[in-house]
C-alpha cells in the first residue's frame, strides 16, 4: 500500500488486506479454544457461525456497506489510510478483535486454572498474558487515536496494530516451540487399531481368553 502508484490500486490493496486481517483474527480466536480444551464447543455449528459469521459481516459491511475509510493520503513515505473517526462503526470495526478475545481469554484462564501438570499451567500463563497484553495494548491505541493529531495516528495506526498482532503471534509460537504444546502422545497400536475399527470385533478362544 505504501508503494501504490495511485488511490485506486491502494484501495484495490486494502480490499485484498481488510479479508486476511478478519480472517485471521477469527482463525486465532478458534485456535485458542481448541488449545484451551473446548474442542467439543470449538466444533459445535452455533459457535462457528457466530465466530466465522462475525468475521463474514464484519468483513463485508467494511468494504460495502458502512466503510470505515474516508480517503487516501499520500505522503513523501508513501500512501496512508484515513479512518472516518466520527463513525461508531469504525469504533466497533477497530474494537472488535479486542471483542473476541474477551472470551479467549476466559476460556485459557479455565485451562490456566484446571491444567493437569506445571508445565501445562505455564504453558497456559504465558498465552493467557500474551492475550490479556494484546487486548490492553489494543485499547490503548484506540485511546490514543482520540488524543493524538490525526496526521501521526494516521502514520503510526496501522504499524502498531501490525506490531501488536505480530508480538500475540510470537508468544503463541513461543509457547508451542518451549512448552511443545503442540506434541502429540503416540497411542498404543491396539488403541490405534480398535480407534479404527468402525465395528469392533473381539476373537476369543475355547476358555474364553480374547
Amino acid at each position: 500500500m505504501l508503494i501504490s502508484p495511485d488511490a485506486a490500486t491502494c484501495r484495490a490493496w486494502y480490499l485484498i488486506y481488510t479479508p486476511l486481517y478478519y480472517i485471521v483474527v477469527v482463525i486465532i480466536i478458534h485456535f485458542l479454544f481448541e488449545v484451551s480444551g473446548y474442542r467439543g464447543l470449538s466444533k459445535k455449528p452455533l459457535f462457528l457461525v457466530l465466530l466465522y459469521g462475525s468475521g463474514i459481516c464484519i468483513i463485508t459491511g467494511v468494504i460495502y456497506f458502512a466503510p470505515v475509510v474516508k480517503n487516501f493520503y499520500k505522503s513523501p513515505g508513501g500512501w496512508w489510510i484515513v479512518y472516518d473517526l466520527s463513525s461508531p462503526w469504525t469504533w466497533f470495526v477497530f474494537n472488535y478483535p479486542t471483542l473476541l478475545l474477551v472470551p479467549a481469554i476466559a476460556a485459557l484462564a479455565s485451562w490456566h486454572k484446571n491444567a493437569a501438570t506445571h508445565k501445562t499451567r505455564k504453558q497456559a500463563g504465558m498465552i493467557m498474558a500474551a492475550a490479556f497484553a494484546t487486548a490492553v495494548l489494543s485499547l490503548a491505541m484506540n485511546a490514543l487515536t482520540l488524543l493524538l493529531p490525526v496526521e501521526v495516528t494516521m502514520r503510526v495506526g496501522d504499524a502498531y496494530n501490525q506490531a501488536v498482532a505480530i508480538f500475540f503471534i510470537g508468544i503463541m509460537r513461543l509457547a508451542i516451540w518451549k512448552y511443545k504444546l503442540m506434541t502429540v502422545v503416540p497411542a498404543s497400536p491396539a488403541s490405534e487399531l480398535f480407534s479404527s475399527i468402525s465395528n469392533a470385533v473381539f476373537l476369543a478362544d475355547g476358555h474364553g481368553d480374547v
